[in-house]
Order: C-alpha cells, then sequence, then structure tokens
C-alpha cells in the first residue's frame, strides 16, 4: 500500500516542476520583448524576486577573461560592488560555474559581509546562478537574496538556473543591439563629419588665363587629415597649398580643420610665404601635443611673371614636370608643422615654362603597394605625368587616380591622396 504521505509530497513536487516550467516559458516572453537593457535588467529581476519570494536580486557582469564581477544591477544602493573571481558568494559562483543555495549566510565562511556593514542589510539566504552564453562562456552572476518563505529550495535554484540561461541569451543580444546602434550612430557621425570636411576644401578649381588648375582629395576613412586650398591673392597672385597631418581619423580631421581655418585667416596678411609658414608652425605648435604634426608645401604661383615663390615644410616634394623632359623637385624649406616653435623657414623660386606641370601630392599616392608590396614610388609617378602630359589638368588627376588603383589591384588604401595640378598652357 502506498503511503498517502509520499503520494502527496510527490504530487506537490511534480505541480512545482510544471509551476517551475510555466513560470520559466512566461518570464522568456517577457524577457524577450526587450532590447532596451535597463529595462531588460530590471524585468529579469522583477521576475527573479517574484518567483523566488526573494527580497532582492542582483545582477554581476563579468568575464573569465578579467576575472572581476561587477554590480551592473544592484537594488536599493548607490554602492558600486566589484568582486574578484573567488571573492565572496557571487565570486565563488563566478570561479566553479556552479550554482548555489546558502541557508545561513552569516555563518557561512564564504559569504562577504562587506556589503551588509556599509548598507546595515542582513543577508540570511542566498541562491546565486551563473550566467552563461550561447558560447558557454561567463558574463556574469544572478543572485537573489533573503526568502520571504525562511529559505531558498532546491527547486528555486533550478528555477533560477533556468533563469539565467534565458537572461544571459538576452543580455547578451541587449549588449549586441546596442553595440549595432552605438555604430550606427558612430557612422552617421562619421559621414556627417566627411561632408563637413569636404565642404572645408575647394569647391572648385581656379580659372586663370595662361593657367589650366585642378585639386583632389580622396579620404582613405570617413574623415582623413589630407588638405589642400587655393587662395586667391590679389589678380595676378594664388596661393596653393597642400598639408598632409599625422595619424588618421578624427583627430587628424580636427587638425586639419585647425591648419584651414589658421592659412584663410593669414593668408592675406603675410606677403612672404616664409612668413606664413611660420606663423602657422607657430599656432599648430600652440595648439596640438608634440606627437602630431604636420607637412606642408605652400606656393604663391605669380601668373604675371610665370613664377612660382614657395616653402616645402617637410612635405614629399611636388614634381614639376618640364615640358623638355626634365623633372625639377621642390624641396627647399625647413621641418614640418609643429615640431618646434619659431623655426625659420626658407623661400626658393621657380619658372614655370610653357606646357610645365606642377604636381603637388601627399605621400597616400608614392606609397600606394601592389600585391608584392612594391611601392608605387616617387619616379613611377614622374614617368606617368610626362605621358599625360597632353591632357587637361583634370584629367592628369583622374588618369593618376586610375593608375593607382590598377597598380594598388584591389588592395585597400592606407592613406589619403591628395592631388594639385598646375599645368601652364603652351
Amino acid at each position: 500500500m502506498v503511503n498517502p504521505i509520499i503520494q502527496k509530497s510527490s504530487e506537490q513536487d511534480k505541480q512545482l516542476e510544471i509551476d517551475h516550467l510555466n513560470s520559466i516559458i512566461s518570464a522568456t516572453r517577457l524577457i524577450n520583448s526587450s532590447l532596451d537593457l535597463d529595462e531588460l535588467m530590471e524585468r529579469i529581476r522583477t521576475i527573479a524576486r517574484d518567483e523566488l519570494q526573494a527580497e532582492k536580486a542582483t545582477i554581476f557582469l563579468g568575464t573569465e577573461e578579467n576575472q572581476k564581477l561587477h554590480s551592473a544591477y544592484l537594488e536599493d544602493t548607490n554602492l558600486d560592488i566589484n568582486l574578484a573571481f573567488g571573492s565572496g558568494l557571487a565570486g565563488l559562483v563566478a570561479k566553479t560555474g556552479k550554482s548555489i543555495v546558502i541557508d545561513d549566510a552569516q555563518n557561512d565562511r564564504r559569504f562577504y559581509k562587506g556589503v551588509d556593514e556599509i548598507t546595515g542589510y542582513v543577508t540570511k539566504t542566498v541562491v546565486c546562478a551563473p550566467l552563461y552564453n550561447k558560447d558557454q562562456k561567463l558574463i556574469g552572476v544572478f543572485q537573489a537574496l533573503n526568502s520571504k518563505n525562511g529559505k531558498f529550495s532546491e527547486s528555486d535554484r533550478r528555477f533560477l538556473e533556468d533563469l539565467s540561461i534565458q537572461a544571459a541569451l538576452a543580455i547578451e543580444n541587449a549588449f549586441l543591439y546596442a553595440e549595432a546602434l552605438e555604430k550606427k550612430k558612430l557612422e552617421e557621425e562619421m559621414n556627417l563629419a566627411h561632408d563637413i570636411q569636404q565642404k572645408l576644401l575647394p569647391l572648385v578649381s581656379p580659372q586663370i588665363t595662361g593657367y589650366d588648375i585642378y585639386g583632389l582629395n580622396i579620404a582613405a576613412q570617413a574623415v582623413g587629415g589630407d588638405y589642400y586650398d587655393f587662395i586667391e591673392l590679389d589678380k595676378t597672385s594664388l596661393l596653393f597649398a597642400l598639408g598632409d597631418v599625422s595619424g588618421k581619423g578624427m583627430a587628424a580631421a580636427l587638425l586639419m580643420a585647425n591648419l584651414q581655418a589658421s592659412l584663410r585667416a593669414q593668408a592675406g596678411i603675410h606677403s612672404q610665404i616664409i612668413h606664413l609658414t611660420s606663423t602657422l608652425n607657430n599656432h599648430i605648435c600652440n595648439s596640438t601635443s608634440s606627437t602630431q604634426y604636420i607637412t606642408f608645401f605652400s606656393g604663391v604661383l605669380d601668373t604675371e611673371n610665370n613664377e612660382v615663390k614657395y616653402c616645402n615644410a617637410g612635405h614629399n616634394p611636388p614634381l614639376l614636370i618640364k615640358n623638355n623632359g626634365d623633372t625639377e623637385l621642390l624641396d627647399g624649406g625647413g621641418i614640418p608643422l609643429g615640431f618646434i616653435p619659431d623655426t625659420i623657414y626658407s623661400e626658393s623660386i621657380t619658372f614655370i615654362e610653357k606646357g610645365d606641370i606642377l604636381a603637388v601630392f601627399s605621400d597616400g599616392i608614392i606609397e600606394t603597394f601592389d600585391a608584392d608590396e612594391n611601392e608605387f614610388g616617387e619616379s613611377r609617378l614622374a614617368e606617368l605625368i610626362h605621358k599625360l602630359k597632353a591632357f587637361e589638368s583634370k584629367e592628369i588627376a583622374r588618369k593618376i587616380i586610375d593608375e593607382l588603383k590598377e597598380f594598388a589591384a584591389g588592395n585597400p588604401a592606407a592613406d589619403d591622396v591628395t592631388l594639385i595640378i598646375i599645368k601652364r598652357a603652351i
């Protein structure tokens, strides 16, 4: 004959398991209905408190790599709890990967009493389970405190374990969603920054009788550190400049904008190109860190005398491709902007004969590499321009870009590409 007490206990256990399963199903639906991390965490904690009849529930986040837990979602206190793996009950669960039930926390030597001492709260009973993602990597620990029923049962432990599985998946999905939103926001901001930066560059090329002038810029990333400009000083004088900021990304882009504003402000003040360069150098030295600098070439084209006065501040020497087949390098000047305040720069002069082509460029052109790590180089560029001397400046620039793409054979550009072509008509 079956003992009625045992039979009743067995039926209660079955009903408890059914209730447990139904609760997990309902909890899963509720948890997966939100991707907002704060809202999700509060839902998870509410479910745990209600189902386990607990006073409090805490979610610790951490990874096996850093071996630390942080109380990402803590109830009724502004405390910031950080535990090493193995420290306290939550740290023990993180280290062992096994859930625990504690009936008398105050007399358990593994229990960390520091939080109770600070808050005045008395922790009596604890149930704690690890949070694992779909790759079975620990992402945190779920803890409930003080059962209103006197103590937590093994059924409570199983419930928290099952809830932790669903919670961990939902938490990771929320993290991924938040990262995706942040990435999208960053991309939108970078695209806006790209549009703003492009508007800092010349919208149109100068139209000067006897000369054919064109400039272009192609950033390797959304924003870049290359800059070029044309500034008409008077009816016969055109200032042209090209700068290459060290580094990449937003920091380089901000310094590029700083250079553009400074050049535009100072161009009409200084009659000599060396004074302009010195002023820009001091400004860059005063407004940037010692790790940032700008290679900078600037020249003034005198269309009446067909001469160029220039200063090369540590930039790649521009190529003056002579109509007679020779090539002249424009390399006199000094060190890059931003290294040493009050640097004295030198000025040089050259003449542009009929059919000559002056090419000013950033190192993104000559430092383009093919699949075998061969550099495009200065000589290859000079030879190419010699072959293209019959074309207009815009077509020369475009064909150079096409040649670079063909040379790179699909390799992504590692640096910005900026180019100024000044051609004197025959």
